[in-house]
């Protein structure tokens, strides 16, 4: 049998199914559309995901599932696998969570928001190892409320400034911070979300520092309408103060 005219098809072929791309429409759980976009068939949910996070209509902090036909799909799928034919039409949950918190950082700092937007920063004489969730010092949320604030925070979008006083070096600390949300933030602290932050500080009488210090916060208990989020009796740290 002559296979001539044939040859080529194969790679052909391959590079159509390469090249396939998908429309992709989600819309909000009350039928507004957030985003709509042609995407390559390989994307993943996860990539779908994080645009609609961008969206000017989406508001907050949040994280975004997307679901389709009632079934929440994970985010490592891709879109080819779970395309139905035709347009992708799904549908996404929007979970808000509250930027107030407890947030833990290398060189050993704690930095507390709360929900009023009554501020506290403290620094700890210790060495704390990965995860920062465990190693950090461990209390309940009320134990945490209860902290002496000496400051307030303030949030625009998703950029935060925030002044507070650490009695213990005499640091009258200003600093201005970005939310990110990354799934890399739950191998130091409970959430995804982190703050990503520039410190100037104070010592006593001298100058404001001109060049920040630059370090990353991550979420080590949950204030507001989130639960309460006990890390433990056991962990060590150490706080300076008397």
């Amino acid at each position: 049998m002559s296979t001539e005219g044939t040859k080529g098809t194969e790679p052909e072929k391959e590079e159509a199914e390469a090249a396939k791309t998908l429309r992709v429409v989600v819309r909000s759980l009350g039928g507004e559309e957030l985003l709509a976009l042609e995407a390559d068939a390989a994307w993943t949910v996860a990539a779908i995901a994080s645009k609609v996070e961008l969206e000017p209509k989406v508001t907050g902090v949040v994280r975004v599932k997307l679901q389709l036909d009632g079934k929440v799909l994970e985010g490592g799928e891709r879109l080819e696998d779970v395309d139905s034919g035709g347009d992708l039409d799904l549908t996404a949950i929007v979970i808000r969570e509250s930027v107030a918190g407890v947030y833990a950082a290398w060189a050993c700092s704690i930095l507390i928001l709360h929900p009023d937007h009554r501020a506290a920063y403290l620094w700890y004489d210790d060495y704390w190892e990965d995860p920062l969730r465990e190693s950090c010092p461990q209390r309940s949320a009320e134990e945490w409320a209860s902290e002496e604030t000496s400051g307030t925070w303030s949030l625009d979008g998703v950029n935060i400034s925030a002044h507070a006083i650490e009695g213990y070096l005499g640091d009258d600390l200003e600093l201005t911070a970005s939310i990110a949300s990354s799934p890399d933030a739950l191998k130091q602290g409970i959430s995804e979300t982190m703050l990503v932050c520039k410190l100037y500080h104070k010592f006593g009488d001298d100058e404001r520092s001109a060049t920040p210090e630059e370090k990353s916060f991550y979420k080590v208990c949950h204030f507001d309408e989130e639960a309460a989020e006990h890390l433990g009796e056991d962990a060590p740290g150490k706080h300076p103060r008397p």
